[in-house]
C-alpha cells in the first residue's frame, strides 16, 4: 500500500486533534491550580490519551503503506 492523501489528511486531523486536547488540558491545569485543586482534570486528561491513541493508530496505518 501506499501513503495516499486520504491516509495523510487523516492524520493530520488527528494531529490536529490531539494538539487541541492537550492545549484544553494545559488550561485546564491551570486553573485547577489556581483554585487550589491542583492537578485534577480527569475529562481533559482522558481526553488527550484518547486522541493520543488516535494519532498512534494513524501513525501506524502511514508507516504500513
Amino acid at each position: 500500500m501506499a501513503i495516499t492523501l486520504e491516509k495523510i489528511e487523516k492524520t493530520l486531523q488527528e494531529v490536529q486533534e490531539f494538539v487541541a486536547a492537550c492545549e484544553a488540558l494545559r488550561l485546564a491545569v491551570g486553573e485547577a491550580k489556581k483554585s487550589g485543586w491542583g492537578n485534577s482534570c480527569p475529562k481533559q486528561t482522558a481526553a488527550v490519551r484518547r486522541h493520543s491513541m488516535n494519532l498512534t493508530r494513524s501513525l501506524a496505518d502511514l508507516r504500513r503503506a
